[in-house]
């Protein structure tokens, strides 16, 4: 265990019951939701870009999103035995 502060399960509900926490979640679904219509539109397969350039603008999104997410649903439990590991 390092020296980072375990919020109780009743801060986190508190947390999550806060209206700027709702929004900067709404934020994150947001730019969830920007970053699939964009490579729903091609914009990470432009012509002009080379293969290399492809993958990487793919790699990069499909990590962005799934970092969102992670965050987006995170619960309780899964943050503790997060701090635990």
């Amino acid at each position: 265990m390092d020296s980072r502060e375990i919020l109780s399960r009743e801060q986190w509900e508190a947390w999550h019951r806060q209206t700027e926490t709702a929004a900067f979640l709404a934020f994150l679904r947001a730019q969830v939701e920007e970053a699939k219509s964009a490579w729903a539109n091609g914009e990470f397969s432009k012509p002009t870009m080379s293969v290399n350039e492809v993958a990487v603008a793919n790699l990069a999104a499909v990590e962005n999103i799934q970092f969102a997410e992670r965050i987006i649903d995170l619960d309780y439990d899964t943050y503790l035995n997060a701090l635990k590991d």
